[in-house]
């Protein structure tokens, strides 16, 4: 009877090792990417309500994901969640004159960098002036 209740513990030790490790599995294949934005120095401009894209390529002609920015007139965040492993590019503006492109006295930054995710949180802050 002693060996049996050894026997039991050792088993529900073994299926509980298993277990509790089979939980912690992360998935690593996504990450988040956490923008800060802040103005540029010496700029005075109200920030809040940026559109932040993420971009796949450097050249900024393709948006991957938007979203906005929030926060107060001297800084904003977004994060974007669950991004799949890669490399991307960050474009953040605010299209003063609304006519839905990147023009001469709307508010711009961008990442100078490729954003690396792999599997963990990245945090990139963006410096935003005033396009010419």
């Amino acid at each position: 009877m002693k060996n049996l209740n050894i026997k039991i513990l050792v088993i529900l030790f073994i299926s509980f090792i298993i277990v509790s490790s089979s939980c912690n599995d992360e998935d690593k294949s996504k990450g988040n990417i956490v923008v800060s934005c802040v103005p540029l120095d010496g700029e005075n401009i109200d920030i809040s309500s940026l559109t932040v894209e993420l971009h796949k390529n450097a050249d900024f002609k393709t948006v991957f994901k938007t979203a906005t920015a929030t926060g107060s007139a001297t800084t904003s965040s977004v994060t974007f969640p669950d991004v799949d492993n890669g490399s991307y590019y960050l474009l953040a503006w605010k299209d003063l004159d609304n006519d839905q492109n990147y023009s001469s006295g709307d508010y711009f930054g961008f990442s100078d960098i490729r954003i690396k995710v792999d599997g963990e949180e990245v945090t990139y802050t963006i410096k935003v002036y005033v396009a010419d």
